[in-house]
């Protein structure tokens, strides 16, 4: 966000079908160790970075059938 550097917004487009969200989160995009789990939404407010290091962000979609392919890893700063 704009007043602080420590959290993010992350929204994504719903996927129909989708019941939950996976989105892992890492300091390296092929470190994504950490993973929150969202029911029911396609937002959520990240509140657990350090303001001097970058974060890297994918996320999947999932419903009774399985876990979706993961969005490109993204970069915040």
């Amino acid at each position: 966000t704009e007043k602080d550097k420590r959290s993010a917004w992350l929204k994504w487009a719903a996927v129909d079908g989708a019941y939950a969200y996976n989105i892992y989160t890492g300091l390296a995009p092929d470190k994504l160790y950490s993973c929150i789990m969202v029911h029911g939404a396609n937002d959520y407010y990240f509140k657990g970075m350090d303001k001097d290091r970058p974060y890297y962000f994918t996320i999947e979609a999932l419903n009774e059938n399985g876990v979706s392919a993961r969005t490109p890893v993204l970069l915040t700063k």
